[in-house]
């Protein structure tokens, strides 16, 4: 049940309908499960490279990689208001109640990154390094 939610929380409408759904296909249905999986690890992983330039060198965080951790900071799915959704519906559409801001760790073999963005089902906008430190 705590994966179903997670997953629904995570997938919003393309989340199984129900809990017995979401059962059906990861017991009986692998295909659709397999589907079904990555998409929700997709929302785990970095969805376009990210170029950065620090202390004068241009530098890059590879596409699909892996955050070690994810959390909502603001707008749907947490306590907090997120003050750009209504400029971040009117540029890229979509609801402004169903935008997100969130928060990720990517640890590199020398960096650890903390990583912001908005996002919209999925779909990361306005990707940025807030910070680097050295591991």
């Amino acid at each position: 049940m705590r994966q179903y939610e997670a997953y629904k929380l995570e997938l919003g409408s393309e989340a199984p309908k129900s809990f017995e759904m979401f059962r059906d296909i990861k017991y009986n249905n692998s295909k659709s499960w397999e589907s079904l999986k990555n998409a929700y690890k997709k929302r785990f992983s970095l969805q376009e490279q990210l170029n950065y330039v620090m202390n004068g060198e241009k530098l890059f965080i590879p596409q699909n990689t892996k955050f070690e951790s994810v959390r909502t900071i603001a707008g749907n799915g947490s306590k907090t208001v997120l003050r750009a959704a209504e400029n971040l519906a009117n540029e890229y559409g979509g609801l402004a109640a169903n935008w997100k801001k969130k928060v990720g760790k990517i640890e590199s073999d020398k960096y650890i990154f903390d990583v912001h963005w908005y996002e919209l089902d999925g779909k990361q906008y306005k990707v940025k390094i807030k910070s680097r430190n050295d591991k």
